[in-house]
């Protein structure tokens, strides 16, 4: 058994957390080894509530979520970073923002009623560039 298994067992029987194990022994927390969003959840879902692996696990989370917002170019990539962030994370929030610029430059550039339809149905709900895409198609209407 390895040391960050040891302190993760003997941090479980005893509710001592592991950092403070790790800090007495000068060992620095393992960090995540996860490659993808899909696979970092998953040790975020395993990780014990308020360990170092949960912790690690977050991190990592953050990081591959901000690149993957980073690396979208179409509000359709960046839908789909923001489903996938974590709930009330920077990638999050940096995420809705550009879903939104990027919808916003959809809508602009709609020349009819379709178009602007496809549009506010990928639009972030309650957000106000869904409000715009409807405003679009109202004057577009009229």
């Amino acid at each position: 058994m390895e040391i960050h298994e040891k302190i993760a067992k003997i941090s479980e029987k005893t509710g001592i957390p592991e950092k403070n194990f790790r800090e007495a022994l000068g060992i620095p927390p393992e960090p995540c080894s996860a490659t993808t969003i899909e696979d970092v959840k998953r040790a975020w879902r395993r990780a014990r509530s308020g360990s170092d692996a949960e912790k690690s696990a977050t991190e990592k989370w953050d990081e591959l979520s901000m690149e993957e917002v980073n690396t979208a170019t179409t509000a359709e990539q960046v839908e789909k970073a923001h489903k996938r962030a974590r709930n009330n994370s920077a990638a999050r929030k940096v995420a809705a923002e550009k879903w939104d610029e990027l919808s916003m430059e959809e809508i602009n550039a709609a020349a009819n009623i379709e178009q602007v339809k496809s549009v506010y149905d990928r639009t972030r709900p309650g957000s106000e560039t869904e409000k715009a895409a409807l405003l679009k198609i109202y004057k577009l209407f009229v």
